[in-house]
Formats: C-alpha cells, sequence, structure tokens
C-alpha cells in the first residue's frame, strides 16, 4: 500500500481503494492507521470536510476501544466488569437480566458512572496515540459538538452526500 505520508489527492484515492480492498485482511491496528491517514490526509487537502473526516477517524478509534472492551485488556473495566457480575448474582439477576431504573442499587449506578469514566479514558487516549488531540478534545469538553459532527459525517456515508 502506498505510504500515508504522501497526500496527494491521488495517493489518497489509492489508498482509500487499497483500504477498501485490503482492510478486513488487515490486524486492527494496521486498519486504523492507514483510515486515520486517509482521513486526516483527505480532510488536509480539502477532498472532504471536518465532520466526514472526524466520522471516518472516530470509526477506526472506536473499533480500537471495543476491541480493548472486548479483550478485558483494561484492568479498570476488568475490575468494574467483575463487581458488576457478583452484584448481579448477589441479587439474583441473571448475565442477560438487569434492575428496572428505580430498582438500580446505588453501587450498580457508581459501576455504571465507573465504566463510562474509563471507556471515556481510552477513547482520549487512542485520539491522541493515533495523533488525533483535537478530535480528543472535541470528544472531552464538548461532547455534544462531537456527536453532531459525528453524525453529520455518519450521514455523509451512509445517505450518500452532505445532510441539508
Amino acid at each position: 500500500m502506498n505510504n500515508p505520508s504522501d497526500e496527494t489527492a491521488e495517493n489518497l484515492v489509492a489508498m482509500a481503494k487499497a483500504l477498501y480492498r485490503h482492510g478486513p485482511n488487515l490486524p486492527l491496528n494496521e486498519r486504523a492507521v492507514l483510515q486515520i491517514a486517509v482521513a486526516r490526509g483527505m480532510r488536509n487537502i480539502g477532498m472532504i470536510d471536518e465532520d466526514l473526516a472526524l466520522f471516518s477517524i472516530a470509526m477506526a478509534i472506536e473499533r480500537i476501544v471495543d476491541e480493548l472492551v472486548m479483550s478485558r485488556s483494561s484492568h479498570a473495566l476488568e475490575r468494574i466488569f467483575d463487581r458488576t457480575r457478583e452484584l448481579q448474582e448477589a441479587h439474583g439477576l441473571n448475565q442477560d437480566e438487569f434492575w428496572l431504573a428505580q430498582d438500580e442499587p446505588q453501587e450498580h449506578r457508581d459501576l455504571t458512572r465507573e465504566w463510562t469514566r474509563v471507556h471515556d479514558l481510552l477513547y482520549f487516549a487512542a485520539f491522541d496515540e493515533y495523533g488525533e488531540p483535537n478530535i480528543a478534545a472535541i470528544y472531552r469538553y464538548d461532547r455534544a459538538r462531537y456527536d453532531a459532527m459525528r453524525e453529520r459525517g455518519r450521514r455523509q456515508v451512509f445517505q450518500q452526500g452532505r445532510p441539508n
């Protein structure tokens, strides 16, 4: 595949096509690096707008964070998973059962808040690690803006063009 640092429109299009063809066969990290490089390059030369770039980059980061969560690579999340399961068992709930909001124990609410905090830290770290501290800052400090930009970018991909 082409060098991600070579940001000509032709090279970026070729990289995007290669990502589409070969991406599913690449290791997650390599696929993420390539997807982020393509989105960043296209954004930097004006081929795509900030919303579509954020969406494309966010999709790569989300897969990375999801893999961390599913593989239980985060010790903090592992502790929360284990304690949540213990709490469910202590209350006679199966793994796929949950409390009604009014019956949820305070400890479970606290664990949910802690899980969200740790999960968000994984996102911040991943955006920074993959060279997108500006997106990390938007995610962290202006979540409504992040969500709106991500949604506008998603619509461009899945609704074939710019939203109204």
